[in-house]
């Protein structure tokens, strides 16, 4: 059988290289990595292993074109946050990740919750400008070869609350999942939306403070009852479910939504769970969103609004009729690495009182 070609975008991050390893490993799949920069240590690295290395910029729609010509997949994902710390607000950072030539979108408002007035939307429509999401998807539909696109996506925090809980980084994918239903019939035939949950490496990048005599707070802006759908390790995870869509279309397509999810857990769990990998004394602190904004200077209000909306939520899979699960895919599940395996992997990380990265 002679093998075809997925285009993964972000090959050197966390989701992509995710993609990369999991199809390594799969003989049927020749691998064209798209990244902005193939001088890269890990670009090199990837090339090493049989990976073929395009450079590609997500704003450059015809430099995507080019690096889709002959596929027969697609793996496409944005970043949201690459955007954030290099404009004002969480709300143009949206924009810039949404933003298209003809489509009405929301623009801001304030909420409650919010420190600064321009984090969320506001049902005032605009036009905005073409953005990296919907370039890869007008390029993806311009790929006569193209038989399955993966589009790596998020719930819609407004959508799903009745606008209580405008979530910028999980909308403004909701709103490219409707571009491609609404104005690309002919790939949303191909495509299949892939929603990742809370990423188990969340605890490193907010790690636990060490207090006195050896114990350790957690400060978070939501209640501990507040559930997240828990998506373990999402650089060993996110490969085994995109493997499984591949080999599984007659599943996995018409237009169908799966959610990356290891288990289903609350916050105070979580804490637990750490505390049993550790074996530390921990205490769950939580705080106002805009106490939390104050600890987090700019990104803490977004991930705050993020886990607000997690309070109302309890399990991704209900939030949408039709939802594929994972067993339905054929995903190995033994394989998956949830939140206890990937605290035990990174047990040296936990307690150094910072990021990890």
């Amino acid at each position: 059988m002679s093998q075809k070609t997925i285009a993964i975008l972000g090959a050197t991050g966390v989701q992509g290289g995710s993609v990369v390893q999991a199809l390594l490993k799969d003989k049927s799949w020749k691998i064209r990595g798209i990244t902005r920069d193939t001088s890269k240590d890990a670009a090199k690295a990837l090339e090493k292993q049989g990976v073929e290395l395009v450079s590609a910029n997500i704003d450059d729609e015809q430099s995507l074109v080019k690096a889709f010509e002959g596929v027969q997949a697609i793996f496409a994902v944005t970043n949201f946050w690459e955007h954030f710390f290099r404009v004002s607000t969480a709300s143009e950072s949206r924009d810039k990740e949404v933003e298209q030539g003809n489509m009405f979108l929301p623009t801001v408002r304030p909420l409650n919750i919010a420190p600064r007035q321009d984090v969320y939307l506001e049902k005032e429509a605009l036009t905005l400008r073409t953005s990296s999401g919907i370039k890869i998807a007008t390029a993806a539909s311009k790929t006569a070869s193209l038989q399955h696109y993966v589009w790596s996506s998020l719930p819609s925090g407004e959508k799903t609350s009745g606008g209580k809980f405008p979530v910028p980084h999980c909308d403004s994918k909701a709103i490219i999942d409707e571009h491609i239903l609404n104005k690309m019939p002919e790939l949303a035939k191909k495509t299949t939306f892939l929603w990742v949950g809370f990423y188990a490496s969340n605890l490193t990048y907010f790690p636990m403070c060490k207090a006195n005599a050896g114990k350790y707070i957690w400060i978070q802006p939501c209640a501990a009852n507040a559930t997240l759908t828990m998506a373990g390790d999402v650089s060993v995870n996110v490969g085994l479910y995109v493997s499984a869509i591949l080999r599984n279309p007659s599943v996995s397509l018409p237009a169908k939504y799966t959610v990356v999810v290891t288990e289903n857990i609350s916050v105070a769990d979580t804490l637990k769970t750490w505390t049993e990998v550790t074996g530390k004394e921990a205490e769950y602190v939580e705080v106002s969103p805009e106490k939390f904004d104050r600890l987090y200077p700019r990104a803490g209000g977004e991930l705050a609004a993020g886990l607000k909306w997690e309070e109302t939520v309890r399990d991704w899979r209900d939030l949408k009729e039709g939802i594929v699960s994972g067993k339905d895919l054929g995903v190995d599940e033994g394989k998956l690495v949830g939140l206890k395996g990937f605290l035990e992997g990174m047990k040296g990380m936990l307690t150094a009182g910072g990021p990890a990265e």
